[in-house]
């Protein structure tokens, strides 16, 4: 017989039907008591190094006893029997095996169990057990991402400086964005980059956008941020219908 049980539940009763080994027709045996000669009962959960042995209790149908055995009614219900499964054998999730055998005409009776983490008993229960376990995920995932957003700001020393200037936009693209194609020169630094990395092109159309600049009939200079400092400038000209602006070069 097989049997769904939630994991961790206590003082549960099972009603299990012993049949008479010595009949042919199937029918039930009668008799048995929890001490009756060679009665035995073990149960094991995959896993385990070895079977646990339960020791057969006297008890009263209707009422739990951990490894209570009774039979249930023997003119009515012949060859049922009540038992009270002992706490152990259903405390984690799993699958665990019981095993009654032994006494004379009795046909061993195996019975599975099926430790869920759910209850099925009930709206409620199952309701409540699937909320804690959105719960469980829904934590597992912000974990999962506590982790990714402490390795982003890790470097407290770049947290503690400057955010300014672009900073701020500069912090958040740390890290996501590895490069940003190439350019001439870094903004603000007045010696040629390679490359712009993670937010840099931000902060360079930033200070171009904030910072001073002057304009002649023939040149358009950008400063740093001392504004006094020539960055980057550009040849202009303008013939009275078109205006054009050559491409901008570092330094005064």
């Amino acid at each position: 017989m097989k049997l769904k049980i939630q994991q961790g539940s206590t003082s549960q009763l099972a009603a299990v039907f012993i049949q008479d080994s010595s009949a042919t027709d199937g029918s039930g045996l009668t008799g048995l008591a929890y001490n009756s000669s060679g009665l035995t009962w073990y149960w094991f959960q995959a896993g385990d190094a070895s079977p646990t042995q339960v020791t057969p209790a006297t008890a009263t149908v209707g009422t739990w006893a951990s490894g209570g055995f009774v039979e249930v009614d023997s003119t009515n219900m012949p060859g049922v029997y009540e038992i009270g499964i002992p706490d152990a054998a259903i405390n984690a999730a799993g699958i665990t095996y019981m095993m009654l055998k032994g006494a004379t005409d009795m046909a061993p009776v195996l019975i599975e169990i099926e430790c869920d983490e759910i209850g099925y008993q009930s709206a409620t229960q199952v309701t409540a057990d699937l909320s804690a376990a959105a719960v469980q995920a829904a934590r597992s995932e912000m974990d999962s991402n506590s982790t990714q957003l402490a390795l982003i700001v890790e470097d407290t020393a770049e947290l503690q400086g400057d955010w300014t200037d672009g900073g701020r936009l500069d912090l958040l693209l740390d890290g996501l964005i590895t490069e940003i194609d190439t350019a001439t020169a870094e903004p603000g630094q007045g010696a040629p980059a390679a490359t712009l990395k993670r937010g840099q092109k931000l902060d360079y159309l930033y200070k171009w956008a904030r910072n001073k600049v002057e304009q002649t009939a023939t040149e358009r200079k950008h400063y740093a941020d001392d504004g006094t400092t020539v960055d980057h400038k550009s040849t202009v000209s303008d013939d009275g219908s078109t205006f054009t602006r050559g491409e901008m070069a570092t330094g005064a």
